[in-house]
C-alpha cells in the first residue's frame, strides 16, 4: 500500500484559492459598474433640477417638497398651455368631469395629485359631463361647462384624437388621448413651478 503525502494536495488548493479570489473580486467589479449604469438610466437632469424615477413616477425636490410626475420636463416642454385658469382658482369646489366608460381616469388623478401646485386647492368632486348607467351606478352628479359659475368651477376631461386646453367661464376643457391629457397636466405643474 502506497501512501501518498498530504502536502501535494494541500498545494493544489493554495494556487486555485488566489484565481478563485481573483474572480470573485472582478465579478464585485463588473456587478457594480453595471448596478451604477441601471442607476443613472433613473436619473435625469433637467435646468438644475434632479429627476429620479421610483415605480412608474418621475420624482424632484424643491424647497424640500417632493414633486411627482408621470412625465419628464423634457417630454412635455413642447405642448401648449398658455391658457389662464386664475378665475378657476377662486371656486370653491370644482367637478372633475369625465366619462368613467372612457379610459379617462388615469389624468383626473394626475390633477387630483397635482393641484395643490397647479394652484387650484380647492375640493374636487368627481362627476360626469352627461348621463349614463355607469354614472348612474357610482352616484356621480352631472356636470358640463354650463354648470360653471364663480363659485363652482368645472374640469373637462374629453376623450379625442385632438390635444387641445381651453378655458372659458370658470370650465377648464382638457381633450386628447389619456396620455396627452396627463402631459398637459404634468406640464402647468411643472411651468408653474418654474422648472419648465
Amino acid at each position: 500500500m502506497n501512501l501518498r503525502p498530504l502536502h501535494k494536495k494541500e498545494s493544489k488548493y493554495k494556487k486555485l484559492l488566489p484565481i478563485l479570489i481573483g474572480i470573485f473580486i472582478i465579478s464585485i467589479m463588473v456587478l457594480s459598474v453595471l448596478d451604477i449604469n441601471k442607476n443613472k438610466e433613473n436619473e435625469v437632469k433637467y435646468n438644475d433640477h434632479k429627476f429620479v424615477k421610483i415605480g412608474n413616477r418621475w420624482t424632484t425636490y424643491i424647497n424640500n417638497n417632493k414633486i411627482t410626475v408621470a412625465y419628464l420636463p423634457k417630454d412635455v416642454e413642447n405642448i401648449n398651455v398658455d391658457v389662464s385658469y386664475g378665475d378657476l382658482s377662486y371656486a370653491t369646489k370644482i367637478y372633475l368631469s369625465y366619462n368613467p366608460e372612457q379610459a379617462l381616469l388615469t389624468p383626473v388623478q394626475e390633477l387630483m395629485l397635482n393641484k395643490n401646485i397647479i394652484g387650484i386647492a380647492q375640493q374636487f368632486v368627481l362627476a360626469c359631463p352627461s348621463d349614463n348607467e355607469l354614472c348612474k351606478s357610482e352616484n356621480l352628479p352631472i356636470k358640463a361647462c354650463r354648470d360653471a359659475s364663480d363659485s363652482t368651477g368645472v374640469v373637462l376631461f374629453e376623450l379625442a384624437n385632438n390635444t387641445n386646453i381651453e378655458f372659458n367661464n370658470n370650465c377648464l376643457q382638457l381633450t386628447g388621448t389619456p396620455e396627452e391629457i396627463t402631459k398637459i397636466i404634468d406640464k402647468l405643474t411643472l411651468k408653474r413651478l418654474g422648472i419648465i
